[in-house]
């Protein structure tokens, strides 16, 4: 067994493994309390007779004998004296000389109750010694010791292939064990063969790379596979004494760009893992996006016809939990040597705990938060505000990785996504991208090839962009909301990418959102660009007008699906309207009146949404760069369609309301018979809704309702009595709400419970 210095342990690591110890040691069990700021107990063991017997875990390693003493001198010892347990037990990481633990034991008599009560880093290799079962359950121990590390660094397939040696003794000190670990080491000793599936960032390929490590420590041959399942086949020994473990990450992963498996790859694989999975001295670790099993399955036959169940090999791997976030932090502070005054500002101000809960976390901004240069850069007083900042605005990281890290497709594929809002179905993403791509690539003379957007979303994945099955769809998004907030400053601040997206746009959404966003025909209009740039714009809505929809948004309400956001014709033509509003080019406003007059010439067939129909109305009488005559003549087209879905109002009586708001503010704009006609179809759906949609067993529904109906009946000057008698006779029969108690309606929020996140950091003070 190794002899441990227990550095790799972070303080919360340290005391679950003395714990651990203490209990096969003492044969008494052990209570674990929450690290942290303790009154004087980390552990306890509390017999029946209520003689206390009290165990502290002081981890200080990197520290000298002088502050352990001192800090037990001047911290722990009065609480030791008020507590007066039985017994008292000092467990430490340091290792201590007799003259030492002699020293502790004079100053903490009479409850130590001799010089074995002092347990120092030699004592504790001592007693793993006699319990390798407690060194082989606490996994992060023995993988950060000098021989398994030792090990490691001599496998040059590992080290050149996989990780470098720093990279190595980072990840091995900053991991948070989860149960994905566990259950893939059972995997693996029960099936030889585990899948590790789940969304990017979420640590699949840092469980594989911890998982190998293990194996290579028991003396196995490492196989990676990089191109293609022959590497794995070509490398496979058939005697009964060669230990293998095979490695192929992300082995689906190029299924995620519609491109299919190569020339029987998909038997291979099939092969190679049924060959593993019947020979005892082989294991084969593969990692892939969780998403892409089942379309493998749907796409490749013999996937699909194969009497080999793949997901009895799959192990999921979750999200991270606040706890494990919380732990993440808590490991970079601790293992990049953070300054204490620096974590004591972010503990007193709570300001871990906004860092941990925060939209934009990600190990990435944790782990650049926390590098000496960051640190170094603020005061321990400010270092808070500049950690949240960064959290909020990330764009300097975004940024460096944006121009330095990412591939020139990469960067297409980000601003083409930018363009496009937040999520889009992949197909329609890659058909947009191409057009820019190949548009650019001719323009300013660099090489595109068809393999462009594959390899983009492969470098971006992950890190920029997520992946995810929504409704039998692939759709790609920003990987966090910091990454569009990046791609939103990006394109303000370069007007000539804008207009380059414009010149090559595939889909109206994009030059909606360039307009509305970006302010391209604001632009053009206000520094009199009237020629060859707003014919881009003029080019761009010929070609995008009557282009299928793309743009998606997520519904709250459904378990966060992604959903097609409604896209007609009147919404369109209002955006013609206020580009042509906006923009003072005379050819350009010819062209927009030109599709208006057609598309308002053949409408009859999309009767459309009341709100957006009513919206273009407004939009064209504020169009003062048309003839009175043509607004007029829009107006009466406009009208006619309004009138077709007003034959039957299908809105709620807060929408009609609102409806009543619109027609009163827009009066001037109809003659009498046309008021008369919109009023008479809006007192009928006012009516229809009272009878046949109120909630009229609902009390609060029934008084919003009622309150509705009066306000329409005040704006239009009609009674409405018989409905309002309705309201008010439902209202009395459901009679006043009772025992309405706010706080038991309140669903429980877990964020509430924060003791336990804050005592990992309270216990990097020490």
């Amino acid at each position: 067994m190794s002899a441990y210095d227990f550095t790799g342990l972070s303080p919360s690591d340290f005391e679950a493994l003395c714990r651990d110890l203490l209990e096969c040691s003492l044969g008494v069990p052990i209570q674990s309390f929450v690290t942290g700021r303790d009154n004087g107990i980390d552990l306890r063991h509390a017999p029946m007779d209520g003689q206390d017997w009290i165990v502290q875990c002081k981890h200080f390693a990197r520290s000298g004998y002088a502050k352990l003493r001192s800090h037990i001198f001047k911290k722990e010892l009065p609480k030791i004296k008020k507590l007066r347990p039985k017994r008292y037990i000092l467990a430490t990481s340091l290792g201590l000389t007799p003259f030492n633990v002699d020293d502790l034991f004079t100053l903490l008599s009479p409850y130590c109750t001799s010089r074995h009560d002092i347990i120092g880093q030699d004592e504790l290799n001592a007693l793993l010694r006699a319990n390798p079962t407690v060194e082989q359950a606490h996994f992060k121990l023995w993988l950060t010791s000098e021989a398994v590390l030792s090990r490691v660094l001599h496998n040059d397939v590992f080290v050149q292939s996989i990780l470098t040696e720093e990279q190595i003794r980072q990840k091995l000190g900053l991991y948070v064990y989860t149960d994905s670990f566990q259950e893939a080491r059972k995997k693996l000793r029960n099936k030889r063969v585990c899948i590790l599936s789940g969304v990017p960032g979420v640590g699949k390929t840092t469980l594989a790379e911890m998982l190998l490590i293990e194996y290579l420590m028991d003396g196995w041959q490492l196989v990676t596979i990089h191109q293609n399942i022959a590497e794995g086949q070509r490398a496979f020994r058939h005697d009964k004494t060669s230990k293998q473990v095979f490695y192929y990450d992300d082995f689906l992963g190029q299924i995620s760009t519609g491109e299919k498996l190569g020339k029987n790859e998909d038997r291979a694989l099939l092969q190679l893992i049924e060959a593993v999975s019947r020979t005892a001295n082989k294991r084969f670790i593969l990692t892939t996006r969780e998403y892409i099993l089942a379309q493998a399955k749907a796409e490749h036959e013999h996937l699909a016809r194969s009497g080999i169940d793949l997901h009895r090999f799959v192990v999921s791997c979750e999200d991270y939990t606040a706890e494990q976030k919380a732990r993440i932090l808590a490991n970079h502070l601790y293992f990049a040597e953070v300054p204490q005054r620096h974590i004591a500002a972010l503990v007193k101000k709570g300001v871990h705990r906004r860092i941990i809960s925060h939209s934009n976390y990600n190990p990435r901004i944790i782990e650049w938060m926390t590098r000496v240069p960051e640190v170094s850069a603020c005061r321990s007083a400010s270092y808070p505000s500049v950690f949240l900042k960064r959290l909020d605005n990330p764009s300097a990281l975004w940024t460096h990785a944006f121009e330095n890290q990412v591939g020139e497709a990469s960067r297409h594929l980000l601003l083409v996504l930018g363009s496009c809002g937040n999520g889009i179905v992949l197909g329609d993403l890659q058909e947009a991208f191409e057009a820019f791509y190949i548009g650019r690539s001719r323009q300013y003379g660099f090489q595109a090839s068809p393999s462009s957007f594959r390899k983009a979303l492969d470098e971006l994945e992950g890190n920029f962009i997520q992946i995810e099955r929504a409704s039998g769809q692939l759709v790609v998004s920003c990987h966090n909301p910091s990454v569009l907030d990046f791609l939103n400053e990006w394109l303000s601040e370069h007007p000539e990418d804008v207009e380059d997206i414009m010149r090559y746009a595939t889909f109206f959404e994009q030059v909606e959102r360039l307009f509305n966003v970006f302010g391209i025909g604001n632009k053009l209009g206000r520094e009199g660009r009237k020629g060859k740039e707003a014919g881009v714009v003029t080019e761009a809505l010929a070609r995008t007008l009557s282009a299928r929809p793309v743009g998606l948004s997520k519904a709250d309400s459904i378990d966060d699906e992604w959903l097609r956001k409604p896209s007609s014709i009147w919404q369109r033509l209002g955006t013609c309207c206020r580009i042509g509003n906006e923009v003072a080019d005379a050819p350009l406003r010819k062209a927009i009146q030109g599709h208006i007059d057609n598309n308002l010439a053949n409408i009859h067939g999309d009767p459309g949404r009341l709100w957006e129909i009513m919206s273009l109305f407004d939009i064209i009488g504020g169009c003062k760069w048309l003839h009175r005559r043509t607004i007029d003549e829009w107006h009466c087209k406009v009208f006619s369609a309004l009138m077709a879905v007003g034959r039957k109002f299908e809105e709620s009586l807060y929408g009609l309301s609102a409806v009543a708001e619109w027609l009163v503010a827009n009066r001037r704009r109809f003659d009498d018979h046309e008021a008369c006609q919109l009023e008479e179809r809006l007192s009928s759906a006012v009516s229809h809704e009272v009878v046949h949609h109120s909630g009229l067993d609902d009390p609060q529904q029934v008084a919003s309702d009622l309150a509705n109906v009066e306000q329409i009946a005040q704006k239009l000057g009609r009674s409405f009595s018989d409905e309002i008698r309705r309201l008010r006779e439902a209202l009395t029969e459901c009679g006043e709400m009772e025992g309405y108690d706010a706080d038991a309606l309140r669903e429980y929020d877990p964020e509430d419970d924060t003791s336990s996140i804050d005592s990992l950091f309270e216990a990097l003070l020490e």
